[in-house]
C-alpha cells in the first residue's frame, strides 16, 4: 500500500501525474527534514565547503549506486518483454508467470532475511568491526540450504507445472528449470549485499 503525503496527493489530483507526486514526496521529505533540524530552535550552519566534502565523501552511492540499482531493475523488467518480442506473447507469459513461481523464495525469505542482516550488522560494524566477517559467513552458510532447495526444486519443476497448474504451463515449467539457476543466486547474494552499503564499498556492489 502506497502512503502518500499531502502536498504529493494535491499534485497527483490536479492531474499531473505520478511523476509530480514522487516530486511532491521529495519535497515533503525535504520540509520534514528542514523541521526536525529547527525544532529545537537550533538550525546547523554549513559551508559550501562542507556541503562539498560531504558529497564528494558519499558520491560512490550516486556513482555506483544508481547504475547498480538500474541494472537490477532492467534485469527484472526486460527479459520477459524480450522474449515476448522475440518469441511471442504466448512464451512471454509462461516465461512471466515462471519467474513469479521461482522467485516467491527471493520474495519471501531473502527480503526477511535482508531486512534482518541489515539491522544486525549496523551495529556490528559501528563497535565490533572485525565481526562483521563472521556475521557475513553465518548468514550465507544459513542461506545455502535455501538456495540448494531452490535449485532442486527447480529441476523438478518440467514435471510438476503440468502436473499442478495444467498441461498448459509445460513450457512454463521448462523456463523455472533455467531461471531456478539465477534465482537461487540472488537468493544467497542479494540478501547481504548491503554489507557493501554499510562497508561504503559501492563500486563491489556495482557489479553484483
Amino acid at each position: 500500500m502506497e502512503i502518500r503525503t499531502a502536498p504529493a496527493r494535491e499534485w497527483g489530483r490536479h492531474g499531473l501525474g505520478e511523476a509530480a507526486s514522487a516530486l511532491g514526496q521529495l519535497a515533503d521529505q525535504f520540509r520534514a527534514a528542514a523541521e526536525d533540524e529547527g525544532r529545537n530552535g537550533v538550525r546547523p550552519q554549513r559551508s559550501w565547503g562542507q556541503l562539498l566534502q560531504t558529497a564528494k565523501k558519499y558520491r560512490p552511492f550516486a556513482l555506483f549506486g544508481c547504475p547498480s540499482a538500474l541494472l537490477n531493475a532492467a534485469g527484472l523488467l526486460l527479459p520477459p518483454l524480450l522474449v515476448a518480442g522475440f518469441y511471442g506473447t504466448a512464451a512471454g507469459g509462461s516465461f512471466g508467470f515462471a519467474f513469479r513461481i521461482v522467485s516467491l523464495p527471493m520474495a519471501l525469505l531473502g527480503t526477511a532475511v535482508s531486512q534482518v542482516f541489515l539491522a544486525e550488522a549496523s551495529p556490528v560494524i559501528t563497535s565490533q568491526p572485525t565481526e562483521v566477517s563472521r556475521l557475513f559467513q553465518r548468514v550465507t552458510s544459513r542461506l545455502l540450504p535455501a538456495c540448494l532447495a531452490l535449485l532442486a526444486g527447480g529441476a523438478l519443476c518440467p514435471w510438476r507445472f503440468p502436473w499442478v497448474f495444467g498441461a498448459n504451463w509445460v513450457e512454463a515449467g521448462s523456463f523455472a528449470a533455467v531461471l531456478s539457476v539465477p534465482c537461487a543466486a540472488q537468493l544467497l547474494v542479494s540478501p547481504i549485499s548491503n554489507i557493501a552499503v554499510l562497508t561504503n564499498r559501492l563500486g563491489s556492489n556495482a557489479i553484483r
